[in-house]
């Protein structure tokens, strides 16, 4: 089964992630992850666009493609064919990652609540 194409305009101050790294490798050994629902990090696949509230501009501060930490308990789970998205207020994210190795595995970072 192909995963299709998705496409989200999250609106108002919310964010998408994208779960990956569901299972992790070790040579041809495959472990698979913990659910879903705890999972905490992912890759930012779509934002909201900007907007005013009162007076103020509110703009997004994370792009596409960022990868961030975020509580265990945040957004909404969707899971759309075999891939796994949180819906979430941007401001429930914990941290951007501004340096990241390619080839480390997120699993690898053992981060834990």
């Amino acid at each position: 089964m192909l995963d299709q194409h998705v496409e989200f305009q999250p609106i108002r101050g919310k964010i998408v992630i994208e779960i990956t790294n569901t299972e992790a490798k070790y040579g041809s050994l495959i472990l698979p992850q913990r659910s879903m629902e705890t999972r905490t990090i992912g890759t930012v696949y779509a934002v909201y666009e900007p907007f005013t509230s009162g007076h103020d501009l509110v703009e997004p501060q994370v792009e596409i493609g960022d990868k961030v930490i975020f509580g265990k308990f945040g957004g909404t789970n969707l899971a759309i064919g075999r891939r796994h998205f949180i819906v979430m207020r941007e401001q429930d994210l914990l941290c951007v990652f501004t340096t990241l190795d390619e080839d480390m595995p997120l699993d690898g970072l053992g981060v834990e609540e």
